[in-house]
């Protein structure tokens, strides 16, 4: 089979089509880069007002069993035993040697445990989740729902017409309901930075609640160049680019997600990595970066000293319309990212100055 036969459309591919969109694949997808207004426009309008983003290439998995979430316990850094009823977290699937295998979002539901996984990983987090989870539960990838995301200040107005009590959930916090007579699960999450919605939907309904909602004179639909300037512009990392199988959480800044105890108790996976590497410390860390150009720098980007000694590289990069400048992450040296603040960056054979900022780059607008 050739790449054209075997990428996967989404439920909602022909209504992208239709008002415009233009298509990359990613993750064995084909999805909406940007429409007609254009990544600048899309970006700008998800800080100013809401943006609908179809993220229905993530992998939704529900895991059943009374004993769902003591075993997922293993395998995760976070402490899924404290969640309480429709709660949710952000945590890492970790190999060993501490490396990541994927980041995703952990639900308590009433029936056992939901997942949000990352296309790319959908199947092997499954495998694993069957391998290292016992015959008492059951994971299994739901495939008649799409997931949309709905970000921006202006989301939680827009939906108050269909949701009425969407506004008394807080950041990480969801519940169950009804539209047009089917279940939807509705998150208060997101990819961006900004308050914002994610709804899990039949597929069967999903195209006409979208219809309904670009009636909104204050919602435009969104590709996947606005969702992933937004995601920099908030400082978060992309599964592949910003964290793979070789990098640790405690590398990435991700040491948050990290239960204490569980760690002094090395009671997960990769988890007597993890202590060492704190102990001794990390020997590169994942960095904030500014440029003094408007040039882009991307994923293998170098990054130089200012005696142009080879001390990092570049994972994500992009312009910032909401800043009006070029902003990236990457990983440095512990040792030189604690020394200095400025740096070189290439890009394309030339060098541009740099220095490194505090992330998130735009502040996180979440509702606590």
């Amino acid at each position: 089979m050739n790449q054209k036969e075997t990428t996967q459309k989404t439920t909602l591919f022909d209504l992208h089509a239709v008002y415009g969109a233009r298509f990359i694949e990613f993750a064995g997808y084909l999805v909406p880069l940007a429409y007609g207004t254009g990544t600048i426009k899309e970006t700008i309008v998800s800080r100013q007002s809401a943006s609908i983003f179809d993220v229905s290439h993530m992998g939704q998995i529900n895991i059943m069993g009374d004993s769902a979430s003591l075993e997922l316990d293993r395998l995760v850094p976070s402490n899924i035993g404290l969640l309480k009823l429709n709660k949710s977290c952000y945590s890492v699937l970790l190999n060993e040697n501490g490396g990541i295998l994927d980041d995703l979002i952990i639900t308590k539901r009433s029936d056992g445990i939901s997942l949000v996984v990352n296309a790319s990983q959908k199947n092997k987090i499954l495998n694993i989740l069957n391998d290292q989870l016992s015959s008492k539960v059951i994971s299994k990838v739901i495939e008649n729902n799409s997931l949309i995301s709905i970000q921006g200040p202006k989301s939680k107005e827009v939906l108050e017409k269909y949701f009425k009590e969407i506004d008394k959930i807080k950041f990480m916090h969801g519940y169950e309901t009804e539209y047009d007579g089917v279940n939807v699960y509705i998150s208060r999450s997101g990819y961006t930075g900004e308050d914002g919605f994610e709804i899990s939907i039949p597929n069967i309904k999903v195209e006409n609640f979208i219809e309904s909602l670009i009636e909104n004179s204050n919602v435009n639909l969104a590709g996947f160049g606005a969702r992933d300037v937004l995601r920099i512009e908030a400082g978060l990392c992309l599964y592949g680019q910003d964290i793979n199988t070789n990098i640790s959480p405690i590398e990435a800044g991700l040491n948050w997600l990290i239960s204490k105890n569980k760690l002094n108790d090395l009671s997960f996976v990769g988890s007597e990595f993890l202590k060492n590497q704190i102990e001794l410390g990390p020997k590169m860390c994942r960095v904030g970066i500014e440029l003094d150009s408007k040039v882009i720098p991307r994923n293998g980007s170098k990054i130089f000293n200012l005696n142009n000694k080879k001390v990092g590289f570049v994972t994500s990069g992009c312009f910032s319309p909401n800043l009006s400048r070029s902003i990236c992450m990457g990983y440095i040296s512990a040792s030189e990212a604690l020394d200095q603040e400025k740096f070189l960056v290439e890009v394309r054979n030339k060098i541009f100055d740099s220095k490194i900022v505090k992330m998130p780059f735009i502040p996180h607008k979440y509702k606590k």
